[in-house]
């Protein structure tokens, strides 16, 4: 483990066994990538603990994970100080920070469990047999 004196800490790869505890003491959860990727499994885990997502625009992060300001923060890709803001509004407000992840973490659990991907697999199915039809 590694920590500035900013009180930003970076660990290297955690055994399963540790990561509730880690997730459940995130107050938010940074997603810098660069390139696009699909459904973060890191970042579902964070948002279903209750960590405030900040996230980059690439690939589906704003789509799925962040669809709106009431469910985190999206900066732009390349822009430091566009993810500085959104960092220190959250740092600035913790009754902000923690009604984010309050509601990232709601609609988490209701589209992301396994019941709530089941039934919306579900309903896929369905609507594509009725076209079928």
């Amino acid at each position: 483990m590694k920590q500035s004196r900013n009180k930003i800490v970076t660990f290297g790869m955690l055994p399963q066994s540790e990561l509730p505890a880690f997730y459940n003491a995130l107050d938010v959860f940074v997603v810098t990538t660069l390139y696009y990727q699909g459904l973060d499994m890191v970042l579902q885990e964070a948002v279903l603990c209750g960590a405030a997502p900040v996230v980059a625009n690439v690939g589906s992060l704003k789509r799925t994970m962040v669809p709106s300001d009431e469910y985190g923060s999206v900066f732009n890709v390349g822009d430091h100080q566009d993810l500085l803001r959104k960092l220190l509004m959250l740092m600035r407000n913790r009754s902000e920070m923690e009604r984010i992840g309050t509601n990232a973490m709601n609609r988490a659990h209701k589209l992301f469990t396994r019941e709530g991907m089941t039934e919306s697999y579900a309903g896929l199915f369905y609507s594509l047999q009725t076209k079928l039809e």
